[in-house]
């Protein structure tokens, strides 16, 4: 395997860095693009869907824990 370039796209996912800022910006609008297209939906309505606020997600497999409102 041969380092060739920097990484710009990996997996359907585009990445682009900026040393200067330290920063990484990752995003898969492409891949989304490329998806509704191909299942005939990409003039298809957006709209938001939202989501419970309050709701602490884990990563130890425990119950999350929600404040009392």
């Amino acid at each position: 395997m041969t380092d060739l370039r920097p990484l710009t796209i990996f997996l359907g996912i585009e990445i682009r860095r900026n040393r200067q800022l330290r920063s990484l910006h990752i995003s898969q609008q492409q891949y989304i693009q490329t998806i509704l297209m191909r299942f005939g939906m990409s003039k298809a309505a957006i709209i938001s869907t939202p989501a419970d606020q309050h709701v602490h997600l884990t990563t130890s497999g425990k119950k999350p824990f929600t404040p009392d409102r």
